[in-house]
Formats: structure tokens, C-alpha cells, sequence
């Protein structure tokens, strides 16, 4: 006799960001460099990860708002953001 199991995997799990670094509040020679960010995926493993950055307001006092964002190849993604608030204070 021959016996068939089917096995249905659904991935509804969002992938880990790793690395994502806190918000911070810095004066402007102070800028943290870009941190390499990873992500990972329980199905997919390694997954690439897209990095965006804006900034918001200008002059002494401003934000940059930093972006990371994975995609597993079922839909679910993953975002971290990281603000850093700038004051010029020298």
C-alpha cells in the first residue's frame, strides 16, 4: 500500500531585523554613520534589506529619519526606523 501526506507550509511570519539602531539626539559634527542592518527569515533566511533616509526640517535643530525595510518572498515585511535628532548647541 502506498500512503500521500500533504503538507501545507504557510510563512505568515515577519522577517528580524538585526542592527537597527536607537534614536539618539547628537549635534551636527556628531552624525552616527549608516550601521549595517540584517535580516533574517525562519523560511527564507538571509533576506536583502533596502535602506532610505530623509530628513526633516533644516537649519540647527532637524531630524533624519532613517529607514530599513526586508521582504520575505510570501509578502511579509518588516520596517525599523531610527530618528536622529540634530541640535546645533556649539
Amino acid at each position: 500500500a502506498m500512503f500521500t501526506q500533504l503538507i501545507h507550509v504557510v510563512d505568515t511570519n515577519s522577517p528580524l531585523m538585526i542592527g537597527v539602531p536607537t534614536n539618539t539626539f547628537v549635534s551636527c559634527s556628531n552624525i552616527p554613520n549608516v550601521p549595517v542592518v540584517n535580516a533574517t527569515d525562519a523560511c527564507s533566511g538571509v533576506l536583502p534589506v533596502v535602506f532610505n533616509q530623509s530628513q526633516i526640517g533644516s537649519g540647527c535643530n532637524y531630524q533624519i529619519v532613517r529607514t530599513w525595510t526586508a521582504t520575505d518572498p510570501c509578502g511579509n515585511s518588516t520596517t525599523a526606523t531610527q530618528t536622529i535628532y540634530v541640535n546645533d548647541q556649539v
